[in-house]
């Protein structure tokens, strides 16, 4: 249907209650209509032993919590040193997220942190994320300092979004000029090559001693 996005799930025969369907509008407010078709159910064998196991009645699925992440590599991404009330933190930059956000890994227990009424959406969906109870002060090495709310999740790193990134007055920006690689092909330019002879040579920027 245009303009709706209905994504796939799997329902179990362990399932309870009734069966809901995960939708999105990237465009904007999307009309339904009492009796529209919007998802088909296929039914499918699963070919697995019948097992003992208690379950629950939690929304997508039977025992977990109500949430969705998204899968991106991050060993390529750059990283940033905070100091946070005092104690250190590497977190990853330039993940597209709007909140940063604290491994529940590396949080310290003697911080307190409360239950949040508010859904969090961007990298994924979590609903009621775990936030700290209060405003705590960030620092960057170079003395940039500011306070933020942080969310506590299970994840395996700390991000630091839009509210660390923008009063720290970084921005996003591509040097890629079509006139500037055209002259550079002219004169033998190879992406991924140097212009020394035969291509050889250094392919990474050099940076000042100073």
């Amino acid at each position: 249907m245009q303009g709706l996005i209905v994504y796939p799930g799997i329902v179990d025969h362990h399932h309870l209650q009734e069966i809901q369907v995960l939708c999105s509008c990237p465009q904007g407010i999307f009309s339904i209509t009492s009796g529209d078709r919007i998802a088909q159910m296929i039914l499918l064998p699963t070919g697995r032993e019948e097992r003992t196991q208690t379950h629950g009645c939690n929304r997508m699925g039977s025992s977990g919590q109500d949430a969705a992440y998204l899968i991106m590599p991050l060993n390529n991404r750059p990283t940033l040193h905070l100091t946070i009330n005092g104690k250190g933190f590497q977190g990853i930059m330039d993940t597209g997220a709007d909140k940063s956000i604290i491994s529940s890994h590396w949080w310290p227990r003697a911080w307190p942190v409360d239950k949040s009424s508010h859904s969090l959406q961007g990298l994924g969906y979590q609903s009621f994320p775990t936030i700290s109870s209060t405003q705590l002060e960030w620092q960057t090495p170079e003395g940039q300092r500011d306070l933020f709310t942080l969310y506590v999740l299970p994840l395996p790193v700390n991000l630091w979004g839009r509210d660390v990134l923008s009063e720290m007055g970084l921005t996003l920006t591509n040097e890629y000029s079509t006139q500037t690689f055209k002259i550079m092909s002219k004169m033998g330019y190879k992406n991924g090559k140097c212009l020394g002879k035969k291509g050889a040579g250094q392919t990474r920027t050099c940076s000042p001693p100073w």
